[in-house]
């Protein structure tokens, strides 16, 4: 069988179950299972057998995984998670507060957080970062998601 640099074969076919980013400075992470890098952009991959992998995105375009009609594109999961990894870094160096604006009973809009580089009292148009509160709390680390709710007000808008 023939091998890329690492201790997965190529020749099989691969399938895609999850991406994901882990933090390295909060302790996460992992070590990926082809060539042994740490690695903080995950691809959770299943071979033929059933067997689970966890791999560097770089491993995972070598094995070239996209292929047999998948979805992985590579370029666009790199920039999606750098952007995560962005964030979490300016939540730990300049986050100062948040303001988690909760829709209304009736209201058309959804739950959203608006995190801000100054204390944050009430909502305003100056925030940096505006995110759906169910993807931030799915996507983002646990620790993360209780710092920022920690040192955030909540709202509500709409009626």
């Amino acid at each position: 069988m023939k091998k890329i640099i690492g201790k997965l074969p190529v020749n099989q076919k691969y399938e895609v179950i999850a991406i994901d980013y882990v933090s390295l400075e909060e302790g996460g992470g992992g070590c990926c299972d082809n060539c042994g890098k740490i690695i903080s952009n995950i691809a959770t991959i299943k071979n033929e057998a059933g067997q689970l992998y966890s791999v560097g995105l770089d491993c995972a375009g070598t094995m070239s995984l996209y292929q047999n009609n998948q979805v992985f594109n590579l370029i666009e999961t790199k920039k999606i998670l750098a952007r995560r990894a962005r964030l979490v870094k300016w939540i730990k160096t300049e986050f100062k507060g948040g303001v988690i604006s909760l829709a209304g009973k009736n209201s058309k809009w959804s739950d959203e957080i608006l995190l801000y580089k100054r204390p944050a009292t009430k909502w305003s148009s100056g925030y940096i970062y505006r995110l759906g509160l169910k993807y931030f709390k799915k996507t983002y680390s646990p620790n993360i998601v209780d710092y920022v709710l920690k040192n955030s007000i909540t709202e509500t808008k709409g009626n």
